[in-house]
C-alpha cells in the first residue's frame, strides 16, 4: 500500500470514527489512543469543523474548506472534506469526551491549572443539606427530593426527619438553601418563595403588624398572596422591595449586584442608603447601583424567570458566564473555564434543571461555541 493509499485510509477511519455519532466502540477508542495518524486525523477534522462552525454563517462552506485543505487536489480528498462538514454536527468533542481517561484527564487537568483559567464557580460544600434554623442557631434537615408546603403556619413547632424544632409565636426562622438544591416554600400568610440553590429566607413564625417582611439572600422567585392591608417587603442586601400582591423575581447573591424583575402587578423598589424609590411595570427589571444606590431600569424578558420557576434553565442570547454560573450552582460543582473570552460570548440554551449533568453538557457543546466536559469532579470548559 502506498503512503498517498495508507493516508486515505487513515482519514477514511477517522471519519468512520467520528460519524457513528454515538459512544465509540472499545476497539476504536483504543485505536484513537494507540495509533498516533488516527488520533491526529481526527483532530484535524475536529479543527477543520470548528474553523467552519464559528465563519459559515455567510460564507460558502464548501468553498471556506477547500480553500482551507487547498493543499489536497484530489477529487476525493475534497468529498472527504465535505464528509467533515456532514458530521459536525455530532463529533463535537469527541475526542476529549471519549478517549481513556488516562489520556484525555491529565492533558486537560493540566491545562485547567494555568494561570490563564478563570474559575466561574466553586464549591463550598460537597455533601449540602436543606436547613431550617431558628433563632438560636438550632438547625434541623429538611427532607430530600419533596417541596415544603405551608411550612410554618400558627404552630410553634415543625417536624422534620422526626427532629422537633422549638420556636416561638414571635420568632423568625431562616430556611437555607445550599447550592446544588432548589426549594418551594409556602409562607405562612400563602405566599410561595421559590428559593434558587445558594439561598437563604428569613421569616416569621405568624405574619404581626401592618407588613409582612422577610430578608433574603441570593435568588427567589416570589409569588405573594394578596393582601392590600399588610404589604409584602423584601429585604435583599441594600434593596426593598415593597408589594401588595404580584409575582416577581429577586436576585441578591453575595458579592453581585441587586436585580428585581418585575412579572406581573407592581412593586416599590428602594435603596436602603437612598431616598431613592421607583415603580416597576411588568417586563421590567431594575438594578441598584452600589455607588449611587441609583436604580437602572430597563425591560426584559421574563421568561428566564418563568422557566425557572417551572423547572427549566431557560437563557436567551445571555453570556455564556451566565449560564456557566447557573449550571454550577444547579449542580454544585465546580466550573473552570480555561478561555476567559468565551465567557462574554452569547448564546441560547434551553434544558430541564433536573437532567443528568453528562446530558446538560452535551446540550451545551451541540451549540458549537464553548466545548465543556465533566474531569475529576470538575467542568472544564474550553
Amino acid at each position: 500500500m502506498t503512503d498517498e493509499e495508507l493516508k486515505n485510509k487513515t482519514v477514511e477511519t477517522a471519519l468512520n470514527i467520528m460519524e457513528a455519532g454515538n459512544i465509540p466502540t472499545e476497539e476504536q477508542l483504543r485505536m484513537v489512543a494507540e495509533d498516533e495518524a488516527t488520533k491526529e486525523a481526527c483532530l484535524q477534522i475536529q479543527a477543520a469543523t470548528t474553523v467552519v462552525r464559528r465563519s459559515q454563517e455567510h460564507i460558502d462552506v464548501e468553498a471556506r474548506l477547500q480553500q482551507f485543505n487547498s493543499h489536497r487536489s484530489t477529487k476525493k480528498r475534497i468529498t472527504l472534506i465535505g464528509r467533515w462538514v456532514a458530521v459536525a454536527a455530532v463529533i463535537g468533542a469527541l475526542i476529549l469526551l471519549f478517549l481513556p481517561d488516562h489520556v484525555s484527564e491529565k492533558k486537560i487537568l493540566s491545562k485547567a491549572d494555568n494561570d490563564d483559567t478563570y474559575t466561574v464557580f466553586s464549591v463550598d460544600d460537597p455533601q449540602p443539606q436543606i436547613t431550617l434554623t431558628n433563632s438560636d442557631g438550632d438547625a434541623v434537615s429538611m427532607p430530600e427530593e419533596e417541596v415544603i408546603s405551608r411550612i410554618i403556619t400558627h404552630a410553634v413547632s415543625f417536624k422534620a426527619d422526626s427532629t422537633i424544632l422549638n420556636v416561638e409565636p414571635m420568632e423568625r426562622l431562616t430556611m437555607n438553601v445550599p447550592n446544588g438544591k432548589s426549594l418551594l416554600v409556602e409562607l405562612p400568610d400563602g405566599s410561595k418563595a421559590h428559593l434558587h440553590p445558594g439561598s437563604s429566607l428569613k421569616f416569621p413564625v405568624k405574619f404581626l403588624g401592618n407588613t409582612r417582611e422577610v430578608e433574603l439572600k441570593g435568588e427567589a422567585y416570589f409569588v405573594v398572596a394578596k393582601d392590600t392591608d399588610h404589604p409584602f417587603i423584601v429585604f435583599a442586601n441594600n434593596m426593598q422591595v415593597s408589594v401588595l400582591g404580584t409575582e416577581f423575581n429577586i436576585a441578591a447573591y453575595h458579592g453581585d449586584v441587586p436585580t428585581v424583575t418585575l412579572i406581573n402587578g407592581s412593586v416599590r423598589v428602594s435603596a436602603k442608603t437612598a431616598k431613592n424609590e421607583m415603580i416597576l411595570k411588568p417586563g421590567q427589571q431594575a438594578t441598584l447601583n452600589a455607588q449611587s444606590s441609583a436604580f437602572n431600569v430597563r425591560t426584559v424578558s421574563t421568561e428566564k424567570y418563568t422557566n425557572w420557576r417551572d423547572g427549566y434553565f431557560y437563557y436567551d442570547n445571555m453570556p455564556v458566564k451566565d449560564i456557566l454560573l447557573a449550571i454550577g450552582r444547579n449542580y454544585n460543582i465546580d466550573v473552570v473555564c480555561e478561555s476567559p473570552a468565551l465567557l462574554t460570548e452569547r448564546m441560547r440554551f434551553v434544558a430541564t434543571r433536573g437532567s443528568d449533568l453528562n446530558d446538560i453538557l452535551s446540550r451545551l457543546n451541540d451549540i458549537g461555541k464553548i466545548r465543556a466536559m465533566k474531569v475529576e469532579g470538575k467542568i472544564i470548559v474550553r
